[in-house]
């Protein structure tokens, strides 16, 4: 394969990659949304649904994150892929970057991995500070 293809093969990879990081971050977004709403909906009328609505806020959230994660992980191996391309062949090295923003890992300040943890936060603390009223209601 000549580097004109590699390029755009890896380019054609790193643009789906994107797609699916940002799909996945509006679907966590909006079901978050959802259910925080919906816990607000059942604050203090029935603590079994609030500790439902916790653990799927949490479990959905531990999975998109974990999704999210590992979509990032292969955004940095398809770049770390073709500049060892490049490094092998000169010729490539010609032609223009395959991503604008040249960056190290980790990426923290990036909003699809460092909201999901924020959120997860966010679920613990509720359910820490809801379980022991539903322990005390259950006796």
């Amino acid at each position: 394969m000549n580097p004109k293809e590699y390029r755009e093969a890896i380019r054609q990879m790193l643009a789906h990659e994107n797609n699916l990081v940002n799909n996945r971050y509006t679907w966590m977004l909006a079901t978050q949304s959802l259910l925080f709403g919906a816990l607000g909906v059942f604050w203090d009328k029935d603590i079994v649904v609030e500790l439902v609505i916790c653990s799927v806020g949490l479990c959905s959230t531990c999975s998109v994150f974990y999704a999210l994660y590992l979509a990032n992980r292969s955004i940095w191996n398809l770049v770390k892929d073709w500049e060892s391309y490049c490094e092998s062949n000169k010729d490539a090295c010609e032609l223009p970057p395959i991503y604008g923003l040249r960056w190290e890992w980790p990426q923290w300040p990036c909003p699809w991995l460092f909201v999901p943890p924020v959120v997860i936060v966010a679920w613990l603390v509720i359910l820490i500070r809801r379980l022991p009223i539903c322990l005390f209601i259950c006796q």
